[in-house]
């Protein structure tokens, strides 16, 4: 009877460590920083070089960050420039990371091959600092720095 009662509080003490473990070691593998969890946007104009597109494009960025992970969008109306092109460029998903310092690391998928092939691609920087705008094609896009505005949590 002795060993039954002994063998049930090693199984007990067990039980209690892993759970031990799990809150204190398990906690903190399962849950992401979400330090920069909330709504982003961003409003600037974009200037291109000679081109297409003399006016400046009216470019409008919303990101929402959960648990570290980022989506969101890229819009560019055409600015009222004539070409066809113009109203392409900047156009896109974005997705990508965060991480626990506010460095980003942010992808672009553009709606249009076109656009693919030389506007924007990816952003970079730090989310409470300066961002950059980078695109495949420096001699139309250049990059364009901006900074971002938390609009909701």
């Amino acid at each position: 009877m002795l060993s039954v009662l002994n063998n049930s509080i090693m199984k007990l003490k067990l039980i209690i460590f892993g759970i031990f473990l799990f809150l204190f070691f398990g906690s903190k593998i399962v849950s992401a920083d979400t330090t920069w969890d909330g709504r982003y946007n961003a409003t600037f104009d974009f200037k291109m070089s000679a081109g297409p597109c003399p006016r400046n494009l009216p470019i409008e960025i919303e990101i929402i960050i959960t648990n570290g992970k980022a989506e969101g969008f890229i819009f560019n109306n055409g600015g009222g420039n004539t070409h066809q092109w113009c109203k392409l460029y900047h156009n896109g998903t974005i997705t990508g990371n965060i991480n626990k310092k506010g460095n980003v690391d942010f992808k672009i998928k553009q709606e249009s091959s076109h656009s693919s092939q030389y506007s924007s691609y990816k952003i970079e920087g730090n989310i409470e600092d300066e961002l950059k705008l980078i695109s495949r094609d420096w001699k139309y896009h250049y990059p364009k720095k901006f900074t971002m505005n938390r609009v909701a949590n």
